[in-house]
C-alpha cells in the first residue's frame, strides 16, 4: 500500500554518542536522491543507571544541527572536555551529571524522538532496571517506543501498579535492527 511504502521513506540513522557529522550528510544525500527522508540519531550509552547501563535511541529533527546535536549530547556527561568517541571511533559511556530522567527530558525539549532499545538485553531497560524501577522510568520519560515491547513486557510493568492502563496502551512496539 502506498502508506506502507511511504514508512520506508522517511529513516534514521544512529551511531554511538554522537552524529558523525561527515557521513550522515552523504548518507542523508544518498537518500534524498531516492526521495528517502533520513533523520540523524544517537544511541546513547549510559553509565551508572541501574545494574548494567542503560541504552536510549535519540531520533532528531530531519533539518537539525549535527553539530548541535554533538555539542548537547558531550553536555550531558560529567566531563564535556573528554570526547566521547575517539579518533579510532570507540565510544565511551556518558558519566550523566544529571539524573537520567532529565537528561532524557533535556533531549526531548529539543525535539527528539525517544526510543529504548533492545530492553531484554544487558543494556536495555528491563536487564538493568527492576520492574518498579522500569516503570517508574517509563512514567517519568514517556519514551515515545520501546523496541521488541512484549506482552510479558506489558505484564510486568502492569504488575507494580506504577502504570495506568492507558500509560501502558500508548506505549509503541517498534522494531529495527542494525
Amino acid at each position: 500500500s502506498s502508506a506502507a511504502s511511504d514508512v520506508y521513506k522517511r529513516q534514521a540513522i544512529t551511531d554511538y554518542n554522537m552524529v558523525r557529522v561527515e557521513w550522515f550528510r552523504a548518507f542523508q544525500d544518498a537518500a534524498a536522491a531516492r526521495d528517502i527522508a533520513l533523520f540523524p540519531g544517537v544511541e546513547l550509552s549510559l553509565s551508572g543507571v541501574g545494574k548494567h547501563g542503560l541504552h536510549i535511541l535519540a531520533i532528531f529533527p530531519q533539518d537539525a544541527d549535527l553539530e548541535g546535536i554533538n555539542r548537547l549530547i558531550l553536555s550531558l556527561d560529567r566531563d564535556p572536555s573528554e570526547p566521547l568517541v575517539d579518533e579510532e571511533g570507540r565510544h565511551r559511556d556518558i558519566r550523566l551529571k544529571s539524573p537520567p530522567e532529565s537528561a532524557i527530558r533535556e533531549l526531548k525539549e529539543r525535539g527528539a524522538l525517544i526510543v529504548v532499545p533492545h530492553p531484554g538485553d544487558k543494556n536495555g531497560l528491563f536487564k538493568t532496571l527492576k520492574p518498579a524501577d522500569a516503570a517508574r522510568f517509563i512514567d517519568d520519560v514517556r519514551p515515545d517506543d520501546i523496541e521488541d515491547f512484549t506482552d510479558q513486557d506489558l505484564h510486568r510493568l502492569a504488575c507494580t501498579d506504577i502504570l495506568g492502563k492507558e500509560q501502558l496502551k500508548r506505549i509503541a512496539s517498534v522494531a529495527f535492527s542494525d
